[in-house]
């Protein structure tokens, strides 16, 4: 989970034990969603009638490849949903982030957007009208 050490995990001060803590959690937890990483999808969430995602059975190594020019690293902190999605195009990954339930829902923890293989940084300003919010 290369992505989580070098992104939201960077500026923590863990030792050595609670990152290797932290990491074996996001390994049992995260779930990959995508076209090209049907591999890596945790197969207890596949079941439709279920709204909650559950623990992987077989956690992952964190040395999967996870492939996609667009993908976003998404955290729900109240249910503990953790997931990265792949999108088709760039325009598809901000719709994602901009839309009214993602980053600016307060049950969002985090997304982190990851273009191209490399993590982006990204603003949202507000409008009301010709006001900026």
């Amino acid at each position: 989970m290369q992505i989580a050490v070098h992104s939201f995990l960077k500026e923590t001060k863990l030792s050595e034990e609670e990152l290797k803590q932290t990491l074996t959690y996001l390994n049992k937890k995260i779930d990959i969603i995508g076209t090209d990483n049907v591999e890596l999808r945790n197969p207890l969430n596949l079941d439709e009638s279920v709204f909650y995602f559950r623990d992987r059975e077989t956690p992952l190594t964190g040395q999967e490849m996870i492939t996609g020019d667009y993908l976003i690293f998404d955290s729900t902190g109240h249910n503990e949903d953790m997931f990265i999605k792949q999108y088709n195009s760039i325009n598809e990954l901000e719709e994602e982030i901009t839309a009214g339930g993602r980053i600016t829902n307060p049950f969002t923890t985090f997304q982190i957007a990851i273009v191209l293989g490399k993590v982006r940084h990204f603003n949202i300003t507000f409008t009301n009208g010709d006001e900026l919010i």
